[in-house]
């Protein structure tokens, strides 16, 4: 068993983008050691920590700021921003399907 779960999954042909929760830590720890957005180069099988900003939840749309980029999300698709002129769509993900395509490599770079 992972020490960690899912709690959003997004994909496109190249990429997932994922939060991940770290499990076992207190309550009282920071959000930052906490949660872990992750974007994942499929074709590569690599791992690029996402290094949180800022956030906003709305209604319709959530907001990410990374250090390296924007998300916008709903329950159903993405859009993510790593340039302004950049725009990668994707679609959201069954969460135990996107865990049997990303636990063992995500191990693996926790393990790191």
């Amino acid at each position: 068993m992972s020490a960690w779960k899912l709690l959003y999954a997004f994909k496109n042909s190249e990429l997932m983008i994922v939060e991940l929760e770290h499990l076992g830590l207190p309550e009282a720890s920071d959000k930052s050691q906490r949660f872990q957005w992750l974007r994942i180069d499929t074709i590569a099988q690599a791992i690029t920590p996402l290094s949180f900003i800022a956030m906003q939840d709305g209604e319709a749309q959530q907001y990410r700021k990374f250090d390296l980029g924007e998300l916008y999300f709903t329950d159903t698709e993405a859009k993510f921003s790593p340039a302004p002129t950049i725009e990668q769509h994707l679609k959201a993900v069954e969460l135990e399907l996107a865990l049997q395509q990303v636990q063992t490599l995500v191990d693996s770079w926790l393990a790191v």
